[in-house]
């Protein structure tokens, strides 16, 4: 009886370090913001657009989520769609999170004097904003 009173006391000891790996800080989940900046860049330029994303935008965009302030970033072509053949879409925890981290990053990657280059391949952005409703559990481990 008492090793069995004290296997249930050290379960009832882990549980918050297993509760807290399951739900990991920054998670993404259903009130998350999102923006999609979509680029028309000329067809022609488009491996020197991606050169530059990965170049200039890249290691600003993993500072700010290595440090907290984004979840995650990313760059993407299109298949099918309308007119934009690049996106970028950074995501953050909240509108708040997303416009704060924005003011910064967005200032360091146009500071950069090669990123006048990736605008005159791609022009400017069409910037929408979203919402996350709804998502996929997190798989298990």
């Amino acid at each position: 009886m008492r090793v069995a009173a004290l296997v249930v006391a050290a379960c009832f000891a882990c549980l918050p370090v297993v509760a807290s790996a399951q739900t990991p800080r920054g998670a993404i989940a259903p009130g998350n913001t999102v923006l999609i900046a979509g680029y028309n860049c000329a067809a022609d330029q488009l491996a020197r657009a991606d050169a530059l994303v990965n170049e200039i935008a890249a290691p600003i965009l993993n500072k700010h989520v290595a440090s907290g302030k984004l979840l995650t970033w990313g760059y993407m072509g299109v298949y099918i769609g309308n007119q934009n053949n690049r996106s970028i879409y950074v995501w953050a925890a909240d509108p708040v999170a997303l416009v704060q981290a924005r003011v910064t990053y967005l200032a360091e990657i146009n500071g950069n004097p090669k990123f006048q280059e990736f605008v005159k391949i791609c022009g400017s952005a069409t910037i929408t904003l979203h919402n996350l409703i709804t998502t996929s559990p997190a798989p298990a481990r």
